[in-house]
């Protein structure tokens, strides 16, 4: 006599178990893996944050997975926001202060510029615009080359998405640091300068660290990885988007 599962439906053979369990969980779970649940971003954020400055390497391992690429992504754009407030307020501050600077001279003879500049209106939105893209566009491009070198070519285990989601990991780290110079900005932009580079080595330094503890790539080969990647990304911000774009 046939048997069906009482649940299902489905015919089954003499001792077969249904797997209609199974497959109901998994697809639960992959619907609630493409739900936008607000607090968990947040709160996977906050964690990265803790973990990328008190144990950067295991927590790059925890959270560079397929399950946290939309958080990850996520993390880039608001890096790239908060990357865009920074351009717009470091230039203002610097440009400010030359002109400053400029009719100070003018004023005891020194320099034929106009004392009376006043205050200059630099654009907010072209220039945050600008930063945001710019930005984008070099998490992208490291990405996409940490994936050509060491998947592509290496053979190795990073496709593009796992690339991604480390560099989102990564830029949680730079995501604060940059908040804390764009405050520091209004304080001293001498200082906010220096705090930018210390984190741009560190977010270097994680990077380097993340494509071995992600990856297997071998670490004599790593630095013909991190290398070209930055680069690339490098030449593609400074040389290639302004010449499109000037």
């Amino acid at each position: 006599m046939a048997k069906y599962c009482t649940k299902c439906g489905k015919k089954l053979k003499e001792g077969e178990v249904c797997d209609c369990d199974k497959k109901e969980k998994a697809v639960k779970e992959e619907k609630k893996t493409k739900e936008f649940d607000f607090n968990q971003y947040v709160n996977t954020f906050v964690n990265v944050v803790k973990g990328m400055f008190t144990k950067p390497v295991d927590t790059m391992k925890k959270y560079t997975k397929k399950e946290h690429f939309g958080v990850m992504v996520s993390a880039l754009v608001l890096n790239c926001v908060v990357s865009g407030l920074f351009l717009y307020v470091f230039i203002d501050k610097v440009l400010n202060q030359v002109m400053g600077l400029m009719s100070s001279l003018s004023y005891y003879g020194l320099s034929d510029f106009d004392y009376g500049y006043g205050l200059l209106n630099l654009p907010f939105f072209d220039v945050f615009v600008t930063g945001l893209f710019y930005m984008a566009i070099c998490f992208v491009v490291i990405a996409f080359m940490i994936y050509l070198i060491a998947g592509a070519i290496m053979k190795k285990e990073m496709d593009f998405k796992k690339a991604l989601t480390l560099v989102g990991v990564t830029s949680c780290f730079t995501t604060v640091t940059t908040a804390a110079c764009l405050i520091l900005s209004f304080i001293s932009t001498p200082l906010s300068l220096l705090v930018l580079v210390i984190a741009a080595i560190y977010y270097i330094v994680y990077l380097a660290q993340g494509i071995l503890a992600t990856s297997d790539v071998d670490k004599n080969r790593l630095a013909h990885v991190l290398v070209p990647s930055l680069v690339g990304a490098s030449f593609i911000v400074l040389v290639v988007l302004p010449k499109l774009f000037s």
